[in-house]
């Protein structure tokens, strides 16, 4: 490659500089603080304010007394279930009431048990953001109690995990599920 192209910044008088004579330059941090990274640095400024902003907006969210009462409730069951019982019949009148504004903040909750209910919730009415949330929660190793539908095999999961199996390419209804490769990378990446 020439060396045209490998240009990296403009100096003062207007000269190109290439990456070898910015870090070999005297005054390099004259070059800092020159007119032209000051330039750079305040276009970031309304990128951090943007992500300042919607971090607040989470922050100030507040669920309604009734979705709150619901979860509340949710939040004592020890265990997370698929079959028709009483803690799918508190789910099912969660997602009644629920936005998915409720749901998408209760899936940053405190409580383990209610991620995992607000991600289903959200699985469940095709959220088309769901990925998102998954791979916020890729490091997420906080345990859940799974008790399998039709069966009496209860296991010990992470959110992450059942978030993943939420999205599964085969067992999912979900239109946002993941592809059997992405599936894969997933699992490999976690737990094998």
């Amino acid at each position: 490659m020439e060396k045209s192209q490998f240009v990296t910044a403009v100096s003062r008088n207007g000269q190109a500089m290439y990456l070898s004579e910015i870090v070999n330059h005297n005054n390099f941090g004259t070059f800092v603080k020159s007119n032209y990274m000051k330039k750079y640095y305040l276009q970031f400024i309304p990128i951090i304010m943007l992500f300042s902003f919607c971090n607040q907006q989470t922050k100030d969210y507040k669920l309604s007394k009734n979705v709150q009462k619901i979860a509340d409730n949710l939040s004592k069951e020890k265990v997370v279930l698929f079959d028709e019982t009483d803690s799918i019949e508190k789910f099912k009148a969660l997602k009644n009431v629920a936005t998915n504004e409720d749901f998408v903040y209760l899936t940053n909750s405190k409580i383990a048990l209610l991620r995992c209910y607000a991600f289903r919730g959200l699985t469940e009415r095709n959220y088309s953001d769901i990925r998102k949330i998954f791979y916020n929660h890729v490091n997420d190793t906080s345990s859940v109690t799974v008790h399998l539908t039709g069966s009496c095999i209860v296991d010990k999961i992470s959110v992450h995990q059942f978030m993943l199996d939420q999205l599964h390419p085969v067992g999912s209804k979900s239109k946002y599920k993941l592809s059997r490769r992405e599936f894969d990378k997933y699992y490999q990446f976690r737990y094998k």
